[in-house]
């Protein structure tokens, strides 16, 4: 991660590379070295590749080993009711997702912008809305490029796509109320469980939708960063056509999707309604609000 943000090589030849001439400067009895002299054997390696980028870290459910490498890091773990990771889901006060966590994204934004940073790689131990909230602040009308390693692959919101086509698997009725509730079900469908959250919980809502993949929901939908691109402006061009027809006051979305893709979507998520963000509390446990990304 740290190589990609410097715009080097970054894979296995190249970490082979660092830790070869590491061990020559040790054998060599070399104490110190000036950083123009350490960039001269970096471009002597040829691992200068691309631009550089950004590292923003959001530590949500759990620590990162090393915070101090990114450019800027967010550390919410202590704000969760939890002892480790899996648990993690509902935090001690619900009004912070709005009234403390979503400004310091946006902080942190303001802060990369005024460092001149337009590419930003995202890391870090998160739930969807948070993937998908730091990818609205990060968006494409704002200039910026979203980056982040799904699966090992560097999945960004710049280049090729390769198509996947995306489906409306449902949609129905379920009350009297003005609002929408879109369902993305990519790796799984999740509708039977959002459902049963929105008629006994969300009465505002009075019809929902649930968008796939052509093929189904499957946690192996998005093969890579093509797929992905392109599955993202398909599902915002599916619910921006699905808004227009229902006309709805406010959007309520629930996501099943890698933490990429759903960084990838919130990227792209404008023109939309007010859309009400959802963290799933486990099985057979519902859902509780959480982000609400103004639009």
């Amino acid at each position: 991660t740290l190589m990609y943000a410097l715009g080097l090589r970054h894979d296995s030849m190249a970490v082979e590379q660092g830790v070869a001439t590491v061990r020559r400067w040790v054998t060599d009895a070399r104490r110190i070295l000036t950083t123009d002299e350490i960039r001269h054997e970096v471009k002597s390696m040829n691992l200068e590749v691309a631009e550089t980028a950004a590292i923003f870290l959001v530590q949500a459910i759990d620590s990162d080993p090393m915070p101090e490498s990114a450019t800027i890091a967010l550390d919410w773990v202590g704000l969760y009711q939890g002892d480790e990771p899996k648990t993690r889901r509902r935090l001690y006060d619900n009004r912070l997702w709005n009234e403390r966590l979503r400004p310091e994204i946006q902080k942190a934004k303001h802060s990369l912008r005024s460092k001149g940073f337009q590419r930003v790689l995202v890391r870090g131990y998160m739930r969807l809305p948070s993937w998908f909230s730091v990818g609205a602040e990060l968006g494409e009308t704002a200039g910026f490029e979203a980056i982040t390693f799904q699966g090992g692959q560097e999945w960004s919101s710049n280049g090729a796509m390769s198509d996947l086509p995306v489906s409306i698997i449902r949609d129905e009725v379920i009350g009297t109320g003005g609002d929408l509730a879109i369902g993305v079900s990519l790796s799984v469908d999740l509708s039977d469980d959002v459902l049963a959250y929105l008629t006994s919980d969300v009465p505002a809502v009075g019809r929902y939708v649930c968008l796939a993949p052509t093929t189904g929901p499957n946690n192996r939908s998005i093969r890579d960063s093509f797929e992905a691109r392109q599955w993202a402006l398909n599902l915002r061009n599916q619910v921006r056509d699905v808004v227009r027809k229902y006309q709805p006051k406010k959007l309520h979305l629930f996501l099943a999707t890698p933490g990429g893709a759903a960084l990838l979507l919130g990227h792209l998520w404008d023109r939309m309604p007010d859309t009400q963000l959802y963290e799933d509390q486990g099985a057979c446990n519902g859902y509780l609000p959480s982000f609400l990304i103004p639009n």
